[in-house]
């Protein structure tokens, strides 16, 4: 059978762009596909569209993405033993371990965290297949059933992923423009890792994105049956908005479960590497306060981009799941304002009263796997534990360099220019 590629101009297209780059880089071992079709039993459910089909199922397991997923997790996993063996080579070399005294200790922790989590998320593809395809199933069915036109191009939150992408490409470009590489069966692979924390939050980001905009339809149409005469059609329409409401909240439980322990396991990614990246930031540049050397200006260089990566991939995460939850939470107050206006209907009271129950009974939430919801609230906590912990390490690091710079001579650690990267074999 013949299966049509998904085309510019249909819904599904604000998923294109994060869908094929998730599943080029093993995350989503799925493919589109063309499906049975169910019809509309209500031709007023849909406001405009009569009589049409809606394909239903239209993902699936494909075999030659299960191929691209083995792939990844093989390269995932050499990057994983490779960078063990060259930490263990540069501990090796030095004759003790002061993370006092230099940057060695945040640099290693920055690599090995990020060689560990990166083959774990990875791995945690295949236990969360069927639900993946049971996602984007519900996916498709609320881009292709949307109640109101839309521009079926790429969405500016469809983009990110774009400006991500660039700015990783960007760093390993200068990377290599600026430091010899000595290790690059090491290099390439650890730089490649970095795609998938990326593509991952971008896939969750757009996934909420399709569920705001359901949530948007859902609000409007009850803003319009406030002008709808016909007591029947305003009776039916509500208790497909009710049904429809119900369905989007499956959507967001289902996602937290299905993507909830890669989202615990990136979230730690990010606090882990956005710690350490300020303690070899603060270091290089204050502790120590080298500026004349065309090394330093690597170091400020890569040290921007890269906090750009990490601070503005958890951003993004944190306002697309805000910006679903909150408006799925906006139908409250559509809801009392419409029981206000039909106070003589009583049928549309009794849906209303259910519709209300069945809201309140349910909390509108993405979380991690129930441990915590990401939100903005969860933005200004890490903020705020972020900094306690980096007072912390600023004042210890501080510290370390005047004992070492009041110690002798003999045993200052001497550094040297970097030879390749990561530059730990300078010590």
């Amino acid at each position: 059978m013949n299966i049509p590629p998904i085309r510019w101009r249909s819904p599904l297209a604000t998923i294109f762009p994060v869908y094929y780059a998730c599943k080029l880089f093993g995350i989503l071992p799925i493919s589109y596909a063309n499906s049975r079709t169910i019809p509309y039993k209500n031709t007023v459910h849909f406001i405009g569209r009569k009589h049409e089909n809606v394909p239903d199922g239209c993902f699936g397991v494909s075999k030659s993405g299960l191929v691209l997923w083995m792939a990844q997790l093989t390269l995932q996993t050499w990057t994983f033993v490779r960078m063990c063996f060259y930490l263990g080579k540069t501990l090796a070399q030095r004759q003790g371990l002061d993370c006092s005294k230099d940057n060695y200790c945040s640099v290693f922790g920055m690599l090995l965290t990020h060689s560990i989590i990166s083959p774990i998320v990875v791995s945690l593809v295949l236990v969360r297949l069927p639900r993946s395809v049971q996602v984007l199933n519900m996916t498709g069915r609320m881009l292709l059933r949307c109640r109101y036109p839309r521009r079926w191009w790429l969405s500016p939150s469809a983009y990110a992923v774009l400006v991500f992408s660039l700015l990783i490409v960007f760093k390993l470009v200068h990377t290599v423009v600026n430091i010899p590489q000595k290790y690059p069966d090491l290099y390439y692979p650890y730089f490649t890792a970095y795609m998938v924390p990326v593509l991952f939050i971008n896939l969750v980001g757009v996934l909420c994105v399709v569920t705001q905009h359901s949530y948007e339809d859902i609000n409007r149409e009850l803003e319009e049956l406030c002008y709808v005469s016909s007591k029947t059609e305003r009776l039916i329409r509500l208790n497909a908005l009710m049904n429809d409401h119900w369905f989007l909240d499956d959507f967001m439980e289902t996602m937290s479960n299905t993507f909830g322990t890669e989202l615990v396991f990136t979230i730690m990614d990010i606090y882990v590497q956005l710690l350490l990246l300020v303690y070899v930031i603060i270091w290089d540049t204050v502790v120590r306060r080298v500026f004349d050397d065309n090394a330093t200006l690597f170091v400020y260089i890569s040290g921007i981009i890269e906090f750009v990566i990490i601070v503005g991939k958890f951003v993004y995460l944190c306002y697309r799941c805000d910006s679903s939850v909150k408006e799925g939470k906006r139908i409250i107050f559509h809801l009392k304002h419409l029981s206000s206006k039909l106070s003589n209907d009583m049928n549309s009271q009794t849906v209303l009263r259910l519709f209300t129950l069945r809201v309140n009974s349910r909390s509108i939430q993405v979380t991690a796997s129930g441990f915590f919801d990401i939100n903005l609230s969860l933005l200004f906590a890490t903020a705020g534990v972020v900094l306690i912990y980096f007072l912390v390490l600023v004042q210890f690091q501080i510290e370390g360099h005047k004992q070492m710079l009041e110690s002798n001579a003999s045993n200052v650690t001497v550094e040297v220019a970097c030879d390749s990267w990561p530059c730990l074999e300078r010590f």
